[in-house]
C-alpha cells in the first residue's frame, strides 16, 4: 500500500464527466491516437470548503448504483523530515489499526498496554547489560501477545466488505496519502462515519508490529532486483530536495520512529484543513455536502499548519552518473530536471514523451528497430507538486552494453534540440494525449483519483486547460524545451549492470 496506482504524471492528465458526447463516442468506446479531440474538457466538479478547511469535491455520475471514495491528505514522503524518513508510509498502516470505537474489546486495556509497551520498548533500548535486556524482550513480546489478544483484527476492513465494498485500498507517495473504497450508494454514510471516526478518533494500535511489517517491506526492496538501483540512483538525482529519500524510508529512520512521533505527526499532517474528499458515483452534491458536515464538520483545523516545503533543488554542476551490478536484466535510465505541475512547460514536456514513447515513437524506433541495441524504450513525464522528473529509459539486448543504450538514449534528445520535429509526429503525440485522457476518464476510480491528485499537487480546474495546452504546442516549443531541461550536462545516468555468475 505504498506506491501510488497512479501512473507517471497522473496529476497532469485531465479529466472529464459524459466524455462520450465531448469526443462523440459511444459509451466505453476508446479513442484512437490519430482521431482529433476538439471541444474543451468539462470535469462538473462541484466543490465545497467546509469551516474546518475540508475541501469537497464532488461529481454526480448515474452510471451505476456505486460511489467511489477517496480520501486524500496532503502529505507524503517530501513533508518528512531526516530522522523519520518513511513516517508517513507507516502512518498510512497505522490508519487500519481501527480507533478508540473500533478494532478493540477493551479501550481502556488497550490505553494501558499501549503505555506499557513504550516503557518497556525505551527500557529496552536503552538496557546494555545481557540479562537486563533478555528479560526485558521477554516482558515486551508478552505484551505485545496481550496487545494482539485484545484486538479485534480487521473490524474496519470487515465492517466496509460486509456492507458491499470493493476496492478497499490505500497508497502513500511522494506528494499524498489517500484511502480508497467503492460502496454502493446507500452506504455514503457509513463511509463518512468511518472516515471522520478514523481521523477524529485515531490511535496507533499495534505500532511495533506495524512497524516490523514496513521494515519488511523495506527488506523486500533492498533485495529486489532494481530496488537498491533505484533509491541509490534517486537519492543521486535529487540531491538536496526531500524528494531524495525513499517513500518507505530509510531503516535507521524505521528503527528509530516512536510512537510519540506518529502523534506529533499526526496532529500536523491529519487535520482537514489538509485533506481532499472525492465523491464520484451515483450521488448528489448536497447529499455528499451534508453528510460531510456531519461527521467530518465537528472534527477542528489542525493545531498548526504543515510546515512549508522550501528546499529547491539547484541546478546540476554537471552530469551525475552511477553504475550498479545485480541480478537483473542490463538498462539505461536517464533523469533530467522539469519543473514541477502547472509550470507553463509542462505541457510542451507532455507532447515530448509522447513523441519518443510508444511502437511509433522515436525511441522505440530508434533503439529497437534500427539499431537493434533493445529490448524496449521508453519516455516518462513525471511533473509533482514541488519539482518534475523526466526520465528515458532502454532496457538492452542480450551481447549489448547498456552504455551504448545511454549513448543512444541521448541521441535522440539531441535530436529534438537539433531539429524541428514534424508535424506527423506533433499531431501524433497530441491526438495520443487526448486519448490516453479519455480511457482514464471512463473508469469512476481512476476519475476519482485523479481528481484528488491534481487538487493536491495544484488545482483540478488545472486539468480542464490541458488539452488546449496540448493543442497549442509548436515545434519550436519541443525544440526550446529540450534545449533547456535534456542536456547533457545536466542529466543523471544510471547503468545498471547484470552480474556474472561468479560475482
Amino acid at each position: 500500500m505504498r506506491r501510488s496506482p497512479l501512473p507517471p504524471g497522473a496529476a497532469l492528465i485531465g479529466l472529464a464527466v459524459a466524455l462520450g458526447p465531448w469526443l462523440g463516442l459511444a459509451p466505453g468506446q476508446g479513442a484512437r491516437a490519430d482521431e482529433k479531440v476538439e471541444k474543451p474538457v468539462s470535469l462538473g466538479v462541484k466543490e465545497r470548503v467546509l469551516e474546518n478547511g475540508l475541501t469537497i469535491l464532488t461529481v454526480e455520475q448515474a452510471r451505476a448504483p456505486r460511489v467511489t471514495c477517496w480520501l486524500f491528505f496532503k502529505t507524503g514522503s517530501v513533508n518528512e523530515r531526516p530522522g523519520v524518513t518513511g513516517i508517513s508510509h507507516l502512518f498510512e498502516h497505522l490508519m487500519f489499526k481501527g480507533t478508540k470505537r473500533m478494532g478493540v474489546r477493551d479501550y481502556a486495556l488497550d490505553q494501558r498496554l499501549g503505555r506499557e509497551l513504550d516503557e518497556t520498548w525505551v527500557a529496552l533500548e536503552a538496557e546494555k547489560d545481557e540479562a537486563k535486556h533478555a528479560a526485558l524482550e521477554k516482558k515486551f513480546e508478552e505484551l505485545r501477545v496481550r496487545e494482539r489478544e485484545n484486538d479485534i483484527p480487521d473490524e474496519l476492513w470487515d465492517l466496509y466488505l460486509q456492507n458491499g465494498a470493493t476496492g478497499l485500498n490505500a497508497f502513500t507517495s511522494e506528494d499524498m496519502t489517500a484511502y480508497i473504497v467503492t460502496l454502493p450508494s446507500n452506504r455514503l454514510e457509513l463511509f463518512m462515519w468511518m472516515e471522520a471516526d478514523r481521523v477524529a478518533n485515531a490511535v496507533f494500535r499495534e505500532f511495533y508490529a506495524e512497524r516490523d511489517v514496513v521494515k519488511e517491506e523495506r527488506r523486500l526492496d533492498e533485495n529486489s532486483p532494481e530496488g537498491p538501483f533505484w533509491e541509490e540512483l534517486n537519492a543521486m538525482f535529487f540531491m538536496a530536495h526531500p524528494y531524495g529519500w525513499p517513500v518507505v524510508g530509510w531503516m535507521s529512520d524505521l528503527d528509530a520512529i516512536t510512537p510519540e512521533d506518529c502523534r506529533q505527526y499526526f496532529d500536523i499532517h491529519y487535520a482537514p484543513n489538509n485533506a481532499v474528499l472525492v465523491i464520484v458515483g451515483d450521488v448528489k452534491a448536497a447529499e455528499v455536502e451534508k453528510l460531510a458536515e456531519r461527521y467530518f464538520g465537528p472534527i477542528p483545523r489542525g493545531k498548526k499548519p504543515p510546515p512549508e516545503v522550501r528546499t529547491q533543488e539547484p541546478r546540476p554542476a554537471g552530469e551525475r552518473r552511477l553504475t550498479v551490478k545485480a541480478q537483473s536484466r542490463p538498462k539505461a535510465t536517464i533523469l533530467f530536471h522539469v519543473p514541477k505541475v502547472g509550470h507553463a512547460d509542462g505541457p510542451v514536456i507532455d507532447v515530448v514523451q509522447e513523441v519518443l514513447s510508444g511502437k511509433t515513437g522515436r525511441l522505440h524506433t530508434a533503439l529497437v528497430e534500427r539499431d537493434e541495441a533493445a529490448t524496449s524504450a521508453s519516455a516518462s513525464h513525471d511533473a509533482r507538486r514541488f519539482a518534475g522528473v523526466f526520465e528515458v529509459e532502454a532496457y538492452a539486448k542480450e551481447g549489448v552494453p547498456p552504455e551504448k543504450c545511454a549513448e543512444a538514449l541521448q541521441k535522440e534528445l539531441d535530436r529534438l534540440a537539433a531539429e524541428p520535429v514534424t508535424e506527423e509526429d506533433l499531431k501524433r503525440a497530441k491526438n495520443k494525449l487526448e486519448a490516453d485522457l479519455l480511457k482514464q476518464l471512463e473508469d469512476p476510480e481512476r476519475l476519482t483519483g485523479l481528481i484528488g491528485s491534481s487538487a493536491v499537487t495544484h488545482e483540478w480546474r488545472h486539468i480542464e486547460r490541458l488539452p488546449g495546452l496540448w493543442r497549442g504546442v509548436k515545434a519550436e516549443d519541443v525544440q526550446r524545451v529540450a534545449k533547456t531541461y535534456l542536456g547533457r550536462d545536466v542529466r543523471t545516468v544510471g547503468i545498471l549492470e547484470a552480474k556474472g555468475d561468479g560475482e
